[in-house]
Formats: C-alpha cells, sequence, structure tokens
C-alpha cells in the first residue's frame, strides 16, 4: 500500500493553523488567492506554496493577516 503525500505534514501546527484561517477568511471575504496576493503584494504562486506547506514565508504572514483584517473592516489595504 502506497503512501499519499500529504502536504501538510511538513507544516507545523502554527503553521497550518495559519493557513487554515486564511483560507477560511479568503472564502468568508469572497477573495481569491490571486487578489489576496495582489493585495500584499507578492506572486499568488508564492502565496500558494505557503497555503500547501511548501514555502515558510516568514516576512509575508504579517502582512497578509493585516490585509484580511483590512479588508474584513472595509478599508483599503
Amino acid at each position: 500500500m502506497s503512501k499519499k503525500y500529504n502536504p501538510l505534514a511538513k507544516q507545523s501546527a502554527e503553521q497550518v493553523a495559519r493557513s487554515k484561517y486564511v483560507r477560511k477568511k479568503l472564502i468568508d471575504l469572497g477573495l481569491n488567492q490571486r487578489e489576496l496576493a495582489a493585495m500584499v503584494p507578492m506572486h499568488y504562486q508564492y502565496l500558494n506554496n505557503m497555503l500547501q506547506g511548501v514555502k515558510a514565508g516568514d516576512k509575508y504572514w504579517q502582512r497578509i493577516m493585516d490585509v484580511l483584517k483590512a479588508v474584513e473592516a472595509g478599508e483599503q489595504p
């Protein structure tokens, strides 16, 4: 029996929690990853890699959270 690839297995509990939070917020706010990446600004492929646990992206997490909070409050990031 072969093992299935699980990208979340590489992530720490904190990274998994942040990824889940960001994905849920994107759904709640009606945004997609490309729109969020444009607001941060960063490449959408890098954002996708961060959410999948391929890249750590430590320098972007705080900016992503700030942008999500600003969008939720109705402000322009």
